[in-house]
């Protein structure tokens, strides 16, 4: 019942959001086709899908899309109560059985720790779809706010310097990036809901032309939180017809 009510409530919006955010940016939306093109073949039909899973599971662009809906519209309260006396996190300290109540929405919108591009163009508030690639030659790309993991930005310089491509990483906001919880109560179906999600996305993308009636971005409803994946608030109607390859 539990892995039902999982499946149902979390991964339908999330394909939803996924979605919308990418069909109502037309330049997005090119790329991501090409990005599927470019692994399945420009004539590849719905059913051929499955056969590239891997391929679309390890693409940068569309694992960033992922991870950004995980992001901005993923909202849980995780809870845990210390075993022992005085416990520390940062400069708080808790009581033995004292509940420590941590919530992935605000966590996951600290301006402190997440990158909003050189100019603050790309708000914590709003989608981006580029916000955990980085580029081996952008000092300021990757989900970090810049500065902050230098360490890390220097792992990365020269990865993959052929056409500047860039690399996925959720590196440098481990810790703020808990969409899954974490520990040893870390989400199990983590790994299978990111095939749901990237391989429904593919097959809608490969498969129809949709067409959004509205060109605002909806509320999300949040009536739902926080109990995972935000719903987006009423109808958000589209014409959908079968593409010709």
């Amino acid at each position: 019942m539990l892995t039902s009510l999982r499946t149902n409530a979390n991964i339908v919006p999330m394909i939803g959001w996924s979605m919308i955010d990418t069909l109502i940016r037309p330049e997005l939306l090119a790329q991501v086709r090409e990005e599927i093109s470019s692994i399945a073949g420009s004539s590849a039909k719905g059913s051929d899908i499955g056969e590239h899973m891997p391929k679309l599971l390890s693409n940068p662009l569309l694992q960033s899309i992922y991870s950004e809906e995980l992001r901005i519209r993923n909202g849980v309260i995780i809870q845990r109560v210390p075993v022992v006396d005085n416990f520390k996190v940062g400069n708080w300290k808790f009581p033995k059985g004292d509940m420590i109540v941590t919530s992935t929405w605000h966590e996951q919108r600290d301006r402190s720790v997440w990158n909003e591009g050189p100019n603050m163009e790309h708000s914590v508030e709003e989608f981006w779809a580029e916000r955990f690639l980085v580029y081996p030659n952008d000092p300021n790309s990757g989900p970090g706010k810049p500065g902050r993991d230098t360490k890390f930005k220097g792992r990365v310089g020269g990865i993959d310097e052929e056409g500047n491509r860039p690399i996925f990483t959720t590196d440098s906001v481990t810790g703020s990036y808990i969409p899954y919880g974490g520990g040893t109560k870390i989400c199990p179906g983590r790994f299978y809901a990111k095939q749901e999600a990237i391989g429904a996305m593919a097959m809608f993308l490969t498969m129809f032309d949709i067409e959004l009636e509205k060109n605002d971005i909806p509320q999300p409803n949040m009536e739902y939180f926080p109990f995972g994946v935000v719903p987006p608030l009423g109808i958000f109607p589209a014409r959908m017809r079968r593409r010709k390859v």
